[in-house]
Parts: C-alpha cells; structure tokens; sequence
C-alpha cells in the first residue's frame, strides 16, 4: 500500500526465507547483513534516481511460521525541503517507483514493470548487449531473447553498491536449511530468487560496471571507417576526434548491400552513445557507440543576394 503528500511517500513489502530448517528462526549474523543490505540498496537507489532530494529510511518488523521467516518492511520516504516539490522541474521517484524498479513490488500480485530482480533473472549471468530503442528504454539482449527496460532500471543495473547489497540480501540462502528468497503481497508471493539462482546476482571480477550512459544526437564528420562488423570508425564532431563502434545493424546492412559511397570528410548526422565504466581495478574508460545512423548531412545551400 502506497501512501502519498507533500512531503512522504511510503511504502510496504514483505520479503520472506523459506527452507526445511527455518522454524521461525534464521542466524542473526546473516539476517543483520541482509537487512543492513536492504537498507543500503534503497538509500542508493533513492540517491541514484532523486539525488538529494529525498531521505530514505526502512523500518522493520518480523512475523514467524513454521518453515518461514517474514519480515515486513516499510520504507519511508521525505522530502530533504519542503518546498521542493515546487520548485523543481526534474522527475523524481516516489518509494513505490523506487521498490518496483528495484523489484520487489507487484501490482495486485503483478510485475507492472521489470525491476532488477527480474531483470538479473533474465540475463542468467550470460554475456549480454544493451542498445537503446526508439521510444527512449532499452533493449537488453542475450543469446536467447530480449528484454525491454527502462533508463532508470539500466542504472540499478550498473550500480555496484545496489549489485553487491543484494548478494547480502541473498546470503542467507548459502545457508543449509534454507533454499528460496520470496518477495510477497499480502502473503502472496509474485517472485522468488531459488538457492541454484543466487549465482545471476554475482558480480565478476572481469565485468565493467557502467556509471556513466547517455546518447546524443549529433553531426559528425567522418575520418576513417571500416567495413568490417563491429569494427570502429574515427569520428570528429567539431570539437574532439574520437573512436566509435557502429552497432547500426541496417546501416551495416545498407553499406554492403546498396550503391553507398564514402569519401573522407563525408558528414553524417548520427545517435551517439557515450558511456563510462569502472572496471573492478578502479580503472575507468570512456567507450563510444553509433546507435543509428539517421542521414547523411549536407551544408544548406547559401542564396546570393545582389544588393
């Protein structure tokens, strides 16, 4: 239940461990690292999607059953000034949105929009590639299928603070007795994180995590491309050169299959992707996509007046 004014938001879920060994108890040590974790994963995703605009706080309460351990959260949300709510213009995320991007909030027992939960799920920790879509989400593809996310759940993604607080939310799980995490409404249980599947929550040593995304359109002036697939081109935008990896697959189609000429200094007016990552030695390194290859650019033609 979700309640709204000027100045809070709230809002309840009920996470659950199951197992043969759980009678209404579970190890202090992993259940205190679980609910810090919680905490933590709400007050970074309230600071990566509200800035610091809102406080973010999560009170607890446990109910017990036989083979079950409940816990009931409510996670409360204020305005840092009160008078923010008019003054700004930016997008901010109330306690619900924050808990359904997260995942752990149904819609009368419906996933309305996929969270990371269900997003990790879905990636099965393969390797994986993200475009963005026209209609401003994105694209999340694997070897087996895709997946439509939002901007702000690529964010939850990419996040190392979020991505490690679940692994302690889940430790409890590495317990023997105890083999399934439940996010429930109203005893009702919408989704489920199965001992075997804690390993699509790990984070490897070798992955990059993204803390910086954004795509711009912008004319370019090519210096240098390839026609080899996922090779890059050298770009220049009138202010800095620049490597860019074209991920354009109809453009690459067009390019080999259609009379398409090129010549140096030809300019093009394309969806650039620039995107940041931090890799686990804390070394960052800044990469470029074309997106989409929308036209190519032409100078509009001056008119000579005779005055």
């Amino acid at each position: 239940m979700t309640h709204e004014n000027d100045e809070m938001s709230k809002q309840s879920l009920q996470i659950a461990y199951e197992g043969p060994e759980i009678n209404g108890s579970i190890d202090a040590k992993d259940l205190s690292y679980a609910l810090f974790a919680l905490s933590e994963i709400f007050q970074e995703a309230n600071l990566l999607l509200n800035k610091s605009k809102f406080s973010v706080s999560v009170k607890v309460k446990a109910d017990f059953a036989k083979g079950s351990f409940e816990i009931n959260f409510e996670i409360m949300q204020c305005f840092l000034d009160r008078l923010l709510p008019f003054l700004s213009l930016e997008k901010t995320y109330s306690a619900l949105e924050i808990a359904q991007l997260i995942g752990l909030v149904s819609v009368s027992g419906v996933i309305a929009r996929k969270g990371l939960i269900q997003i990790l799920k879905f990636i099965k920790g393969r390797k994986h590639k993200i475009t963005e879509s026209s209609n401003g989400k994105f694209k999340l593809i694997t070897e087996t299928g895709e997946l439509e996310i939002e901007g702000e759940a690529l964010k939850l993604l990419n996040n190392s603070k979020i991505r490690s607080g679940f692994l302690q939310l889940l430790k409890p799980l590495e317990k023997p007795g105890v083999s399934i995490f439940e996010v429930r409404e109203d005893k009702i249980i919408f989704e489920s994180i199965k001992k075997e599947e804690v390993e699509y929550f790990q984070i490897t040593d070798e992955k990059d995590i993204i803390v910086s995304d954004f795509t711009v359109e912008k004319i370019c002036e090519i210096r240098s491309l390839s026609f080899e697939k996922d090779l890059t081109w050298k770009l220049y935008d009138g202010e800095q050169k620049f490597n860019a990896k074209l991920c354009d697959e109809r453009f690459f189609e067009s390019m080999n299959s259609e009379n398409i000429s090129f010549k140096k200094g030809d300019k093009f007016k394309m969806k650039i992707r620039t995107f940041q990552s931090d890799n686990s030695n804390g070394t960052l390194k800044t990469s470029h996509e074309i997106i989409q290859v929308l036209e190519k650019y032409t100078l509009p033609e001056q008119l000579n007046l005779n005055i």
